[in-house]
């Protein structure tokens, strides 16, 4: 153990160029994660943020007709889409999901 460790303190010093770029790709490898990371999460808070004040009173139905390929058939709309956060949103989606029975 005592040889392997002086033969790696041998070889840093033999090769100083080579051990101080590789410290400083390490050095800017991580911090290049930091900040994708950090940037990643700031997007995610502002877009949480967004949806947030939008309130609790928010209804939103979407006429269907998305297809793969963007094909209708017929002009007829085969989907809707609905979301929403507020109480109303759960009686919309129950008078949609009687309809399709």
């Amino acid at each position: 153990m005592r040889d392997t460790l002086g033969t790696a303190v041998w070889a840093l010093l033999a090769n100083k160029m080579r051990s101080l770029l590789t410290v400083l790709g390490i050095t800017i490898g991580i911090a290049a994660v930091i900040c994708v990371v950090a940037i990643g999460r700031a997007g995610q808070a502002r877009v949480e943020q967004q949806l947030n004040n939008l309130g609790d009173n928010f209804v939103w139905i979407e006429a269907g007709g998305r297809a793969v390929n963007g094909v209708r058939y017929a002009n007829q709309n085969w989907y809707t889409g609905y979301r929403g956060v507020s109480p109303g949103y759960f009686d919309i989606k129950r008078r949609h999901r009687g309809k399709r029975a």
